[in-house]
């Protein structure tokens, strides 16, 4: 039965958000690692140095610099994920405040829709509140995307430029 017609016949709860643990990133690294690899910009990476990349990425989630944050249903009582986001707590420029960076988002297309984007966010939003930040902020390479965050309230007049040297 695909998870499709299991969503379409059974009750499904709200979605959830979970910040892993180091044991739970460590036990699921292949799939997460494979997850990240997947939805991480590319920009500045050659290819031989992304074994390299994806171990200091996890040597910053085990020290708790960089966070996985995992939003699921439960389907029958069991949890099902559709989207993995890795963040971290950054210092503003100005070094006044705090802010919520998504680095990446990593998420199954057939099951997410603007709404649960939308809420997935709010729910990240009240995380990051907690931490003391004032803003989420993050980049975007994909058009539909920026203009999704657009109209939840992201501003969207900035860009993030890269010009490989």
């Amino acid at each position: 039965m695909e998870i499709k017609e299991i969503c379409e016949e059974e009750v499904v709860s709200e979605i959830r958000m979970i910040k892993l643990l180091p044991h739970g990133i460590s036990e699921n690294w292949p799939d997460l690692k494979r997850c990240i690899e997947l939805s991480l910009p590319k920009v500045g990476v050659t290819s031989d140095q992304r074994p390299e990349r994806m171990t200091m990425i996890l040597e910053e989630l085990l020290a708790g610099s960089m966070e996985i944050h995992v939003f699921y249903r439960l389907i029958r009582n069991v949890p099902f994920t559709y989207a993995l986001v890795l963040t971290s707590i950054i210092m503003s420029v100005d070094g006044t405040h705090t802010d919520l960076l998504i680095h990446c988002f990593y998420g199954h297309r057939k099951m997410i829709t603007n709404g649960d984007l939308e809420t997935g966010l709010g729910i990240l939003a009240k995380y990051a509140k907690s931490k003391g930040c004032v803003s989420i902020v993050t980049y975007a390479s994909r058009e539909f995307y920026q203009q999704f965050l657009a109209s939840i309230g992201f501003n969207t007049d900035f860009i993030y430029a890269v010009k490989e040297v």
